[in-house]
């Protein structure tokens, strides 16, 4: 019961609540003035409830609020024990429910039977102009085209371009299902995500350092005055000097440019939009539109989490179809729900699946490598 009403609190605070659970916590707002007040405390210290679940010690807490709920039961209390809990759950968020389900036996059958969900890794490979293919999950060093490569198996690193080398142009390949971490000849840093490719030069001998890219990557960019460093995209560009940002242009979907630090412009044809950090600039077909975002929602799984905050569901399907190499259906009576999730990356895919029904009211049957989503 009050871990119903505690999840109809963390919706309501954030906006993701449907009619019937509104309805829901107006009847239990009704109820008593305790439950009004405790909402009222909550509604205040909402606004940063996300931010503590972002960075939240799922186990830690859960050992804190069960040594709070035993000191109260041992005073007899348990009137207060109620609201505490109620305020906690929503506090954790989905932490507890990442918890209690990462940590203890599952028991929806659907889910429990079916086949184990692996997430994906580390994997890419390298191609050449000269038609060579390296599969990068052989860690050790690789000469290619006169350069020393060192590859361990997670990051691939260029060093100094050697002497009689002449400059190449590589391209970076992630299949569905991985990622991984290259270091360019300038120093600047690149997470490539799943289904992802980049090709760039060996080096960067001219006036500026160009490389492109199809699918999403997270760039470092070592700072160099008189080198512009450029990446390219199918229709659009992006321009910088030193700073960080995430680029994503899948092809067939929604394609932005999200700034972390520094300044980049984003350039559209004739079309020039310089970027603030926490920006994000949408490329469309009818040009640019930009507005203020979290940047998190956007470079999170860099640091392996998925991170949603009131987002689209269909949007968190097309980044677990990618890691976990499935492929979701959704059910037209839940496209339109938004979801607020932090979710660990590298784990199950099977137990991600139990939490998102817990967070959103869902069933997910899976069958093989197929899941299908429907209303609860």
């Amino acid at each position: 019961m009050y871990k119903k009403i505690a999840h109809l609190i963390f919706l309501a605070l954030f906006g993701l609540e449907n009619e019937t659970q509104r309805a829901e916590l107006e009847e239990w707002l009704g109820r008593k003035e305790r439950n009004r007040r405790l909402y009222k405390r909550l509604q205040e210290e909402g606004s940063h409830s996300l931010e503590v679940y972002a960075g939240f010690d799922v186990e830690k807490g859960w050992r804190q609020v069960e040594k709070r709920l035993r000191r109260l039961h041992y005073r007899s209390l348990a009137r207060r024990a109620v609201p505490y809990a109620a305020a906690v759950l929503l506090v954790l968020g989905v932490g507890i429910y990442t918890m209690s389900h990462l940590n203890t036996p599952q028991e929806n059958v659907v889910l429990a039977d079916c086949e184990v969900l692996l997430p994906g890794g580390f994997k890419a490979r390298l191609l050449t102009e000269s038609g060579e293919i390296f599969d990068l999950e052989e860690k050790g060093v690789l000469q290619v085209d006169g350069n020393r490569l060192q590859n361990d198996g997670e990051r691939l690193v260029y060093g100094q371009e050697q002497e009689g080398a002449s400059v190449r142009r590589h391209t970076l390949q992630v299949p569905r299902g991985g990622e991984y971490h290259l270091v360019l000849a300038d120093g600047t840093q690149v997470w490539l995500n799943a289904e992802t490719e980049l090709t760039y030069p060996t080096a960067f001998p001219g006036d500026n350092r160009r490389v492109r890219v199809k699918g999403e990557a997270y760039f470092e960019v070592a700072k160099d005055d008189g080198k512009p460093f450029i990446v390219e995209m199918e229709g659009w560009r992006v321009q910088v000097v030193g700073t960080a940002f995430n680029v994503s242009a899948y092809p067939a979907e929604r394609q932005h440019v999200t700034l972390a630090e520094g300044c980049v412009r984003a350039i559209q044809g004739e079309e020039v939009e310089v970027l603030s950090p926490g920006e994000q600039a949408e490329i469309t077909s009818q040009g640019m539109a930009v507005r203020e975002v979290n940047v998190e929602n956007y470079t999170a799984w860099r640091k392996k989490r998925f991170v949603f905050r009131s987002e689209p569901f269909p949007d968190l399907v097309k980044e677990l179809e990618r890691w976990y190499d499935v492929r979701i259906i959704l059910d037209e009576g839940v496209r339109d729900i938004r979801l607020t999730v932090n979710l660990p990356k590298y784990e199950e895919l099977n137990k991600l699946l139990t939490i998102i029904e817990d967070i959103a009211r869902v069933d997910c049957k899976v069958q093989g490598r197929e899941i299908i989503i429907k209303k609860e």
